[in-house]
């Protein structure tokens, strides 16, 4: 991998680690649908349900136009690129989830339960994951980009 790649993948990844934060603001304040907790139950397990499913959301949102770009530019050496841009946010989610603040953050007078802690080791995994597979799928669909080295 050359510097210059390095420093790419280094910018998407702040890029990627930007867009998912921003839409975790946006994820984190739509209300739970009416219609949701007559299918799940008006319970912890519902809202937990819920906030991934809608954070999973915003995480595509946000992991989609840098797969794209990386797909595009770097169809032939996608894999480092994908995994570099992919590590940045995961280390990010990784500290605050070490530090306390990610599950702390749900509020103080909350009580931490497993599910807490298994919602945050879901967020984690689903943040690099969704990029890795969408380059891969990208890469898939795309047409070799052999001009741009």
């Amino acid at each position: 991998m050359s510097l210059k790649e390095l420093a790419i993948a280094v910018c998407l990844g702040a890029v990627y680690t930007f867009l998912f934060l921003t839409s975790l603001q946006y994820t984190i304040r739509i209300d739970i649908p009416n219609w949701w907790l007559p299918m799940f139950g008006e319970n912890s397990y519902a809202a937990i349900a819920w906030m991934q499913t809608s954070h999973s959301t915003g995480v595509l949102v946000a992991a989609f136009p840098v797969a794209f770009i990386i797909a595009y530019f770097y169809n032939q050496n996608w894999f480092r690129v994908a995994v570099i841009a992919a590590l940045i946010p995961t280390g990010v989610v990784v500290f605050d989830v070490i530090s306390g603040y990610y599950i702390i953050a749900l509020r103080e007078e909350m009580e931490l339960r497993l599910l807490h802690i298994l919602s945050s080791i879901i967020d984690v995994i689903k943040i690099g994951l969704i990029l890795f597979l969408l380059v891969y799928f990208f890469s898939r669909i795309i047409p070799s980009n052999k001009r741009v080295n």
